[in-house]
């Protein structure tokens, strides 16, 4: 989602082919940072604890980009759990036909350990 400002533009918002789309409620908007907030601290635990596995800890460049990948993990979790039992996405719901939450998102843990797995080994 983009918020678009300008003359006649303000605060409209727009998904990513431009369509408009009403802004969330108030409550949802500052929900939604908290969640974003506990989001990002949940992902610099996960670069400190794989910086304990590996016994270094990642620094610079390295634990920024490790950050953000898991980062990136973390909302493709909620989108793709999002789309399979909100949106009842055709694909998703056709490769986890079961309305069983636990399936998908061992799947998604399985391809999140295996982003980590390739950090913590390149020491």
């Amino acid at each position: 989602m983009q918020h678009q400002f300008g003359p006649g533009r303000a605060g409209r918002c727009v998904d990513a082919h431009g369509l408009s789309i009403r802004p969330a409620p108030v409550s949802r908007v500052s929900a939604d940072g908290r969640l974003k907030q506990h989001n990002a601290q949940w992902a610099m635990k996960v670069v400190h604890v794989s910086g304990r596995r590996r016994g270094r800890e990642f620094i610079g460049t390295e634990r920024i980009e490790y950050a953000g990948t898991i980062r990136m993990l973390i909302t493709m979790t909620i989108e793709v759990l999002r789309e399979r039992f909100v949106a009842n996405d055709a694909l998703i719901a056709e490769a986890f036909p079961t309305a069983d939450a636990v399936a998908v998102a061992v799947k998604i843990s399985e391809i999140g350990y295996e982003v980590m797995q390739r950090y913590e080994q390149a020491a």
